[in-house]
């Protein structure tokens, strides 16, 4: 930007133009006024694992505080609560300082559940005009590995699985991914972990070992394949098999059983095997060439209609699939017919 001035010199206009003036003394002016979007930020230890939590409500913070102590007491890491206030066009973000003073026990439930677990735990406050863009600035700031959403319930639009916060996260994920379908629970002595031979289905397996080590109790965990109907067995046995053998890729726990499960469909296979479970951990469907998809079909219907609590997960992006979604691709809701 430049500025225009007129001089008057015997009688005659002469014209000067003083480039770059906003640039130098008005621009800098604007930045000091403008407000800091994190409003509070404690300093964080240097670790080799940490995870995010998105504290949104009251009602998701104590379960999601409680499943990130564990993830990260098992990896010898850290929590990081996160509280966001989205600050509409209308008003300057500065006017969102205000709305923050109310949501810190917010962040207390969370703070509670970590310390319980003696994991370390920090907090920071922020604001934005977008979201999703505050989270993956906050991931990409403190080198998050995991991020944990809790479930929002119906979307409203078709067009959206998990809303207007998760989805855009979901389909390109910054860090790892879990989204976390609350139901009561008083203990967790069984996980299920259906899988399908995707590579969200490794990851689901680290989750539920993650969590069973962690667990005061002694933990069980079933790594399960849904067969269908009428299927070879031979055929069927071997590529259980294969799809055991992806999973187990690097893992290490010993209360782990490998359970064949013939069925018409995988959903009611995995419901009904779930009977006996509290918890189920489940991959996101696994990505095709040249789409963008968000969660699965079989994996959101299993969060649905499961009587325990659902850990959908979903690994990062490689830095090439980031860049194809980013400068390439449309997302695309398609349904699955396996979970991943």
């Amino acid at each position: 930007m430049s500025f225009l001035c007129i001089h008057f010199f015997g009688g005659k206009i002469t014209f000067t133009v003083l480039p770059f003036l906003y640039w130098g003394y008005f621009k800098s002016r604007e930045e000091m006024r403008r407000p800091k979007e994190v409003l509070h930020e404690e300093t964080l230890i240097s670790l080799n694992y940490s995870v995010l939590v998105p504290a949104a409500d009251a009602a998701h913070a104590a379960e999601l505080g409680w499943l990130a102590a564990l993830l990260a007491k098992d990896r010898g890491g850290e929590v990081l609560a996160l509280h966001l206030v989205k600050v509409p066009a209308t008003l300057q973000l500065s006017d969102g300082r205000y709305i923050l003073k109310e949501r810190r026990p917010i962040l207390e439930k969370v703070i509670a559940q970590a310390k319980q677990l003696d994991v370390p735990v920090h907090t920071m406050l922020r604001l934005g005009r977008s979201v999703p863009d505050a989270i993956k600035k906050t991931v990409a700031e403190n080198a998050s590995d995991l991020i944990l959403f809790g479930w929002p319930g119906e979307s409203g639009t078709h067009d959206r699985l998990l809303g207007s916060v998760i989805d855009p996260i979901v389909a390109n994920p910054p860090a790892d991914v879990i989204v976390v379908r609350s139901h009561p629970l008083d203990q967790l002595n069984r996980i299920l972990v259906p899988v399908a031979g995707g590579p969200n289905g490794h990851l689901a397996l680290l989750t539920a070992v993650s969590l069973a080590r962690s667990t005061p109790e002694p933990t069980e965990i079933i790594l399960l394949h849904i067969v269908r109907s009428g299927s070879d067995p031979l055929r069927a046995q071997a590529q259980a098999e294969n799809v055991f053998r992806r999973a187990f890729d690097g893992v290490e726990y010993g209360r782990l059983e490998k359970r064949v499960v013939t069925a018409d469909a995988p959903l009611p296979g995995i419901l009904e095997s779930a009977a006996a479970c509290d918890m189920i951990v489940i991959g996101a469907t696994k990505e095709r060439l040249l789409r963008n998809l968000l969660l699965g079909n079989v994996a959101q219907r299993v969060a649905e209609q499961a009587h325990c609590p659902v850990l959908i997960v979903k690994r990062r992006s490689t830095a090439v699939a980031s860049l194809l979604r980013e400068t390439v691709l449309t997302p695309v809701r398609q349904s699955a017919k396996l979970q991943d």
